[in-house]
């Protein structure tokens, strides 16, 4: 694990062990609806819920929509509670409103076939939209900041996180924990400035991560702790600490056709992880506080055995960074690289001293007259 990296994943599993704590409710089900009660029927509110003590809606039906209908579910200000609790149904939609101020905003437990849609949720202590152990969700076109961590799935399969907005949060913008095809696309993480934009952790695997927007975040996109087979393609991620991580034990990952700038450090790591792929990435303008470099592929730093191999480098352009514009680092030996470009880096082009050179790589303009290390180099 990167020591740029290490200090943001620990909150994240904080996030999950918090996540798996089943909230206490009080229901009824009689008149208009208030604080706490448990609806039965498909529901258009009519007014605000104020000052919620400890939970907002409670749904215990299959086949319900709650329609917030522009109003706002709010809770104490204690950071306690639960907006709206799902727990074990399923074909249940929530859309069209706000919910604030409690421990979790909207909270998924069990069930499928479940929507949340066009919801703001502000200010929640811990998660602003926590799915857990549900199967075909989607969240879509919600508008997450100020809380703890923002979207969280745990134990899930087949979910589908697209066209969201998650700002400001403490722990995390969409952190997912050991979770099966999930999706996430289209969406904007920005502005979570102690942890990661996007992280596949705890062996999530066969996710999708794509055409998304990271910035300002502790780091951009991460897959850690025996992720695999997940694909990060065609994601824009800038100006975070660390752009994009494949951390220690991941495996047949896919990291292509994103851009990637900016970066505090390094703008594509992978560290301790082998046999992924890293194509047609443009990586420019990383490590402006540090000289981590564009692309890196180095063993664990604290245990040189957590080694990185059998990955393949091939058709990225690294431009501009301050370090070396591609790194394979000591003790690696079966790395591939070829057709990669290294213009204007501050160190070399590429220093790839016992890698596998599939040539045509091409590099030029950088700060070490040698240009490349380890394979040939073309101007």
């Amino acid at each position: 694990m990167t020591p740029h990296v290490a200090a943001r994943l620990a909150p994240l599993f904080a996030v999950m062990m918090l996540g798996a704590a089943t909230p206490a409710i009080a229901a009824s089900d009689r008149g208009p609806p208030s604080c706490g009660d448990t609806i039965t029927r498909s529901t258009r509110l009519t007014a605000d819920l104020v000052d919620c003590p400890k939970v907002g809606l409670v749904i215990r039906r299959d086949g319900i929509t709650l329609d917030l209908n522009g109003h706002r579910v709010d809770g104490s200000s204690s950071g306690h509670g639960v907006g709206i609790d799902v727990e074990g149904h399923r074909d249940v939609t929530i859309e069209n409103g706000t919910v604030r101020e409690f421990s979790e905003g909207v909270f998924v437990l069990g069930g499928e076939d479940i929507a949340v849609r066009h919801v703001t949720s502000v200010g929640q202590g811990h998660g602003g939209i926590l799915v857990d152990g549900a199967r075909d969700v989607t969240i879509a076109e919600n508008v997450v900041w100020r809380s703890g961590a923002g979207i969280i799935v745990t134990r899930a399969a087949r979910v589908r996180i697209v066209r969201n907005h998650v700002s400001g949060s403490t722990f995390g913008g969409i952190p997912v924990f050991d979770s099966r095809r999930v999706v996430i696309a289209h969406n904007s993480v920005t502005r979570c400035r102690t942890d990661v934009g996007i992280g596949l952790l705890s062996g999530s695997s066969h996710a999708v991560v794509r055409r998304n927007r990271v910035s300002r975040n502790g780091a951009g996109i991460v897959a850690a702790d025996g992720s695999a087979s997940n694909l990060i393609a065609g994601n824009t991620v800038r100006r975070n600490d660390s752009g994009v991580v494949l951390d220690v034990g991941t495996s047949r990952n896919r990291v292509v056709h994103n851009v990637v700038g900016g970066s505090m450090f390094e703008g594509i790591a992978v560290v301790g992880s082998d046999g992924n792929l890293i194509a047609r990435n443009r990586v420019a303008g990383n490590g402006w506080a540090d000289p981590a470099g564009g692309i890196s592929v180095i063993p664990l730093p604290d245990d040189v055995s957590q080694t990185s191999d059998g990955n393949r480098i091939v058709r990225n352009a690294a431009l501009a960074n301050h370090g070396d514009g591609i790194l394979i680092g000591g003790h690696e030996t079966a790395n591939f690289l070829r057709a990669n470009r290294a213009y204007a880096n501050t160190q070399l082009g590429i220093d790839a001293a016992g890698a596998i050179d599939g040539g045509r790589n091409r590099a030029g303009r950088n700060g070490d007259p040698r240009q490349c290390v380890g394979v040939s180099c073309t101007p």
